[in-house]
């Protein structure tokens, strides 16, 4: 499993450690320290079968696919985030977590939806307006003039409510996440609808917004078919307004012949 990790990380694996050095002259060699409860057994003595923590990024002085731990042991300190005002809350704050945040394809390929990502960016905009999901969905009730009681506000406080959970709490890199990208598509499906009429909101564009394949608008109907089929009919109503404006044209010669040509009295006459 460890070596599966580290051979797409591009790292050697395990069960092969470094060729042996010379021994000292004198006394044996010092065993390997532990590290926070892990065993003293050297990571390059690991077997193929043994469990092991792996670093994905580069923090803290670890490269991607060192080891940090065997499995079952204490996790160093540093590797979960733990808020200092309360001892042992798992939270990070949420400007250092996006600082953090790193938006590319993720391993095995990258969110299966239309459209880009808009995660990295809304959670940018928050920090730089120094509010998180949460005290924005506080901002955007007293400035939408939204209708009170309407349900999309309960629905725009609990997906900013997730989010933030998984940013602070979770400390994940949502950015590779399609689900939490899901979820930032559908907060900004429920602010534009609400820009554009506050009190009769109109999400006719939110199967666009939302970027996945399926839509209410064509069930049964594959959309790269229906793109065909709109292309080609653009293309024949483009056709056929240059067809009428020839003939308008045309009509236009029969019933006023001296004015074209400039007045050379060229025109077809009958």
């Amino acid at each position: 499993m460890a070596n599966n990790i580290r051979a797409n990380l591009g790292q050697p694996p395990l069960g092969h450690p470094a060729p042996p050095q010379p021994p000292p002259a004198v006394g044996p060699p010092p065993a390997a320290p532990a590290v926070h409860g892990a065993p003293a057994q050297a990571a390059g003595m690991m077997g193929d079968d043994d469990l092991v923590w792996v670093a994905i990024e580069e923090a803290g002085g670890r490269k991607k696919g060192d080891v940090i731990c065997a499995d079952g042991a204490q996790l160093p300190a540093g590797t979960v985030v733990l808020d200092d005002r309360a001892v042992g809350v798992r939270r990070r704050e949420f400007s250092e977590a996006v600082a953090s945040m790193v938006d590319g394809v993720p391993m095995g390929g990258g969110l299966q939806l239309d459209g880009p990502t808009t995660s990295l960016n809304l959670m940018k905009n928050m920090r730089d307006q120094n509010m998180t999901p949460t005290t924005y969905h506080e901002y955007w009730l007293r400035t939408a003039d939204i209708p009170k009681g309407d349900r999309s506000t309960y629905e725009h406080e609990c997906l900013s409510r997730i989010l933030e959970s998984l940013i602070t709490v979770d400390q994940l890199n949502i950015c590779a996440l399609q689900g939490a990208e899901l979820i930032c598509r559908r907060l900004q499906v429920i602010r534009e609808a609400r820009r554009i009429s506050p009190s009769s909101p109109d999400y006719s564009s939110a199967d666009h917004f939302m970027g996945w394949k399926w839509r209410r608008a064509a069930q049964g109907v594959d959309m790269q078919l229906a793109a065909h089929v709109a292309q080609a009919l653009k293309d024949e109503a483009a056709i056929a307004k240059e067809a009428r404006k020839a003939r308008e044209e045309q009509s236009m010669r029969r019933k006023h012949p001296n004015k074209t040509g400039g007045g050379g009295g060229g025109g077809d006459q009958k």
